[in-house]
């Protein structure tokens, strides 16, 4: 049991620990009056999360379970400070004016702000559709809302509408009505994805499976298809649907009767023929047979063709590769020779080389290495091959490490693309990848800033070590691109406690000593000038111990 100060202090010490994470809401619960005000203060208080991201969400899975007991001015001041930090995401953080709200679309996140929000600026309506479109849960009216935006002329707007409603199982009964109404009587792209969303439901009414029937018969064939599935897919189907399928089954339309039939389980082939054709086309299939990746070329087999490496010809050489790839379990010469191949001044030997060796089981040091240099070949299909057999190695070492980094400033898309996914795929990295990586931030290529972000994503053992030798411009950088929006998503804080970095993951909680040190100012001026651009204000909250110790009797145990 804790009591007075040292449960104050718990609170402290623990706001981000993963471990007790979920019992602050509970707390919220239970507490109320001067005690529920003051719990919020003690939240509210230092240590402060300097990624922001995390103690937001906290802050709101508690106001959610204490907004009706708490002064509605507090509940103003904290709806306040939440939709300021979702304007810091969408200012400062975004890759692209599409890109929904990583804050939004946490369910404890009150959706009215992101109507407040999102929906006050027309540049960031795509963001508010596709933030919605990630939430598990939406109220009614949302849910009205997104029927409506069914009708939007903007074709991505109306998908990430039914991408919402397609990821809530149950539809309110009205909304399945307005989806029925689109349906029978809306254009073919809103009929289309009406039968998308109806198609996601955990079950079906009767008028709504009526409605799916009756659409089979429609001029927009991706429609019937659609509704066929879905019907295809019901456990039972009611009389009424069943006659309408039956009837269907007579139409003059072969289309209509082969959806009709597959919902039915007939056979779609009989469907299409008409009386009184009888006969059916007898297709035969030809097998091929095809070499087995697996089998082992003979010892003179491998002399031969790597003799061949070294004929004059092209096209002999060419074929030499060509045909040591067809053995996954080449010998270290042959390998080698391979190798060898990839400097060959045809840039058709060197693309077969590449080939031939994407084709083995394993590679050895030698062999990455020289597919490393080769992304820098002048052949682009060279480079490519190069790029892709490199994605399907596992871990690289430092050398290789550095090449890759090397490879990034080329102005080849595939392979910097590639580069960045091969990063990401390894356990650790270097400082200087990570480094290079939080560099490539500044690139204006939108997909290529995504793949780098994505490429950290499961980096932050690397990035928790290179703290210290970051720059306040990396710091910046990286908190922009990466932190502010993985915090969202993912437990992870980062606060400052008796002379030390409290990082806190899903992990636990990890240490850096700052004492020393220029780590805490580096990292609160970098952040602090990031929230400060996005018109953040900072709010002072005034701590009195004698009261904050009044709330420990109610959440001792």
């Amino acid at each position: 049991m804790m009591t007075g100060y040292p449960m104050v202090a718990f609170i402290r010490q623990h706001k981000y620990d993963p471990q007790f994470e979920m019992s602050w809401p509970t707390i919220a619960g239970l507490l109320e009056g001067e005690r529920l005000r003051m719990f919020f203060e003690l939240l509210q208080g230092a240590p402060r999360d300097l990624i922001g991201g995390r103690h937001q969400l906290i802050l709101a899975s508690c106001l959610n379970e204490a907004r009706d007991r708490l002064d509605s001015r507090i509940v103003m001041d904290l709806d306040e400070e939440l939709k300021d930090w979702l304007r810091l995401e969408m200012q400062v953080c975004q890759q692209d004016d599409r890109s929904g709200s990583m804050l939004g679309c946490q369910f404890s996140f009150p959706e009215v702000h992101l109507f407040g929000i999102l929906g006050s600026m027309s540049s960031w309506k795509p963001a508010l559709f596709n933030t919605l479109a990630t939430r598990s849960a939406l109220s009614d009216y949302t849910i009205d809302f997104l029927i409506d935006a069914l009708k939007d002329d903007d074709w991505k707007i109306r998908s990430s509408s039914a991408s919402a409603l397609g990821k809530q199982f149950m539809l309110p009964e009205s909304a399945i009505q307005s989806l029925i109404d689109a349906l029978e009587h809306g254009d073919t792209r809103r009929s289309h994805l009406a039968a998308w969303v109806l198609d996601a439901q955990s079950t079906l009414s009767e008028s709504a499976i009526q409605s799916l029937a009756a659409s089979l018969k429609g001029d927009d064939w991706r429609v019937g298809s659609l509704a066929a599935y879905t019907l295809s897919r019901q456990s039972t189907l009611p009389e009424s649907a069943v006659q309408s399928l039956t009837s269907a089954l007579e139409d003059e339309d072969k289309r209509v009767r082969s959806l009709a039939g597959s919902v039915l389980g007939k056979d779609c082939a009989e469907l299409f023929i008409q009386p009184p054709v009888t006969a059916l086309i007898d297709q035969k299939a030809k097998v091929v047979s095809a070499w087995d990746g697996q089998s082992t070329l003979p010892d003179s087999d491998v002399e031969s063709l790597i003799s061949g490496l070294q004929d004059k010809y092209e096209d002999v050489r060419s074929a030499a590769v060509s045909a040591l790839g067809e053995d996954s379990r080449l010998p270290e010469v042959a390998i080698q020779a391979l190798i060898d191949a990839l400097k060959d001044n045809s840039w058709s030997v060197g693309f077969s080389a590449v080939s031939a060796l994407d084709c083995q089981s394993r590679l050895p040091e030698s062999a990455i290495q020289s597919l490393s240099d080769t992304l820098m070949d002048s052949n682009k299909l060279v480079r490519s091959s190069a790029a892709w057999t490199l994605r399907r190695q596992s871990e690289f070492s430092e050398s290789v490490i550095q090449r890759l980094i090397l490879a990034l400033g080329g102005d080849d898309k595939d392979v910097r693309l590639s580069v960045i996914v091969i990063l990401g795929q390894q356990s650790t990295l270097p400082m200087a990848a990570v480094r290079f990586l939080i560099d490539a931030f500044k690139d204006e290529d939108i997909e290529f800033r995504r793949s780098v972000s994505e490429a950290l994503w499961d980096h932050y053992d690397s990035l928790f070590t290179a703290l210290p030798d970051l720059t306040k411009e990396e710091m910046a950088s990286l908190y922009t691109n990466r932190l502010f929006r993985y915090s969202c998503s993912r437990v992870f804080s980062l606060h400052v406690e008796d002379g030390r970095l409290w990082i806190c993951t899903e992990k636990g909680v990890q240490f850096l000593e700052t004492t020393g040190t220029d780590l805490e100012q580096t990292i609160m001026s970098a952040v602090g000038d990031v929230q400060l651009k996005a018109g953040l204000h900072a709010r002072k909250i005034l701590l009195v111990p004698d009261a904050v110790s009044s709330i420990a009797p109610q959440v001792e145990e």
